[in-house]
């Protein structure tokens, strides 16, 4: 028979895209659950996601974000909202690079050069190839299922492709691109002069533009939902995602009119909800 857990026991989840409010009920106290999602490398990267399910209570909420700090971490709060903060925001910085190349807008390497470009580690074309096409694709999922397939988030039919044909990423040898035993990627040579025209061309061919318009569009709605403060979720994107700015600072920095602006632009070209605005842009004006 197992112990009977003091009743001071915090029972945490490190998932990154389960449901708390899905998990809590099968506990004896379910008030006593949240999440407590780490990073990879956990030991180098320094955010955590303490997640708050419907029936966490205060005092557990308190409790474990105490301790997440005395670890030396930082703690930025969310609701269990589908992928939380940082994997459901994040889901644009990798779908609309996935459309551009769909669309013929420019080849990968081009398109990861453009967010480079803006301060990016990593075009997302790269990055998912180094998450793994498979993994990110779950995630993807993962949230399109949990938001009731709302169009923002469904996955694309070019990592779908990518992923049925075994092309993973480095892990395999092939994704994106072609990777070679030392983990270099001979492929990966961008064209300098089209990065410079689709940088200075309009938000429908401007991979930044049109990235930036999203993240900040969902960090928006994120934020308007109550799920998260533009703090957290600011703090959320820069350390667990090495974003150069949080989302809602740049939606400052750009405009939250121009980029509502942008994405009726987008819906206007890409109908069926993908790039509705949030209400949230108006009210920030």
């Amino acid at each position: 028979m197992g112990r009977t857990q003091p009743a001071t026991t915090i029972l945490a989840t490190n998932t990154s895209s389960l449901s708390i409010d899905a998990i809590a009920p099968a506990a004896a106290h379910p008030g006593r659950v949240l999440g407590l999602h780490f990073f990879n490398p956990p030991p180098a990267m320094k955010l955590v996601e303490v997640i708050r399910g419907e029936t966490t209570t205060q005092a557990v909420l308190e409790a474990a974000t105490a301790l997440v700090v005395s670890w030396g971490k930082v703690a930025v709060r969310c609701a269990s909202t589908p992928g939380f903060i940082v994997n459901r925001v994040a889901r644009p910085f990798y779908g609309e690079a996935q459309r551009m190349v769909q669309e013929g807008v420019a080849d990968a390497a081009t398109i990861d050069a453009c967010l480079r470009s803006a301060g990016f580690r990593m075009g997302p074309l790269e990055l998912t190839d180094l998450i793994g096409q498979d993994v990110n694709l779950a995630v993807g999922t993962s949230v399109w299922n949990q938001t009731s397939r709302d169009p923002r988030y469904a996955p694309t039919p070019f990592q779908q492709g990518l992923v049925a044909a075994g092309h993973l990423g480095r892990k395999s040898g092939q994704g994106v691109y072609t990777y070679a035993a030392d983990g270099t990627s001979p492929d990966n040579v961008p064209d300098e002069a089209r990065v410079a025209e689709l940088l200075a061309s309009g938000v429908l061919t401007n991979p930044v533009a049109r990235t930036l318009a999203m993240l900040v569009n969902e960090a928006v709605d994120l934020v308007d939902r109550g799920e998260a403060g533009p703090a957290d979720v600011d703090l959320a994107m820069t350390l667990g995602t090495g974003y150069p700015k949080g989302p809602i600072a740049w939606g400052r920095e750009i405009g939250f009119l121009k980029v509502r602006d942008q994405l009726l632009e987008l819906a206007d070209s890409f109908p069926g909800g993908r790039y509705r605005p949030s209400p949230a842009l108006e009210k920030l004006s």
